[in-house]
Order: structure tokens, then sequence, then C-alpha cells
């Protein structure tokens, strides 16, 4: 949770804008008494991570199952939009939280389908009428350099 609000708080500032918390959007396992990040649970094989890989989940939304959590992240993201209807929202959040929607907007069954990277931007499109376009995944050119993406460009 700290690095969410760490990460929403530039924008939060330059916009002028509060930072709420939203419960309903913390990560699977905001339970946890400390935290791991996947990549080390998946160095070192840990048990937890093999376990998601298979599709099981131990985290304690309603019947402690991948599909509850996902129920939870859609159902708060879609009363956010219903509340802001008109307007653009920024919702911080971590990868489980973002996948658990996209994959719900795409119709995907596995909900952690790919890994984005760290700050990463993911823009949806919502029409008062219920429809949902994704306009980006995953988008990341601002964590380079512009000399990165110059180089980029040549090369390709």
């Amino acid at each position: 949770m700290r690095r969410a609000l760490q990460t929403a708080a530039p924008l939060a500032a330059t916009h002028g804008l509060p930072i709420r918390i939203e419960d309903d959007l913390a990560e699977f396992d905001r339970d946890a008494p400390f935290y791991i990040p996947l990549e080390e649970l998946r160095r070192s094989d840990d048990p937890r991570f093999l376990a998601l890989l298979r599709g099981e989940f131990s985290g304690t939304d309603g019947d402690g199952t991948l599909q509850a959590f996902q129920a939870r992240v859609v159902t708060a993201i879609e009363g956010l939009v219903k509340a802001h209807r008109g307007n653009r929202i920024a919702l911080v959040c971590h990868a489980g939280v973002l996948l658990a929607y996209l994959s719900h907007i795409l119709g995907i069954s596995e909900v952690l389908f790919f890994r984005p990277e760290y700050t990463s931007i993911h823009r949806v499109l919502a029409s008062s009428e219920g429809r949902r376009e994704i306009a980006t995944i995953n988008e990341a050119c601002h964590l380079s350099s512009v000399d990165d993406r110059v180089d980029s460009l040549r090369r390709s």
C-alpha cells in the first residue's frame, strides 16, 4: 500500500487532488503479515508462487479463490466508474488488482495472465452504456530516458 501511495502522490499533487484509499482495491495478499515481491517468490520456487501458477489461491476474499478476489475488484472499479461518470479517474494499484480487472474486460479465465511492468500505465475507456475498451496495456515508455527511446526507434 505504501508503494501505491508513493506512486499516486506526484499525480495528486500536480492536479491538486486528494488521494483516497479504496479498501476493495487492495491486493489479494493484503492480509499477509509481510510483503514478498513475486519476483523473489519466483526465483526461489516458493510454494506460494507455484500454487498461483497452478491457479490455486489462499487469499481471504469470499471463498478464497481468485474469482472471489476478481469479483471484489470488478465491483469496486465499476462503482468508481459509475460514481465519476463523465470524468477521468486514476487508480493506482498493484498487479493483481489490475490483472483482475483487465482479464474480466477481456473475458480471460486466467486472472494473472501476464506480468506488468512496475509503474506501468494501463488505460480503460468506460462508456455510460457499460462498454469497456482497453486503450493501452503496460505502457512503460515513461520509465526510460529520451535517449533510450530515440535509440530504440533508430534500431527499428
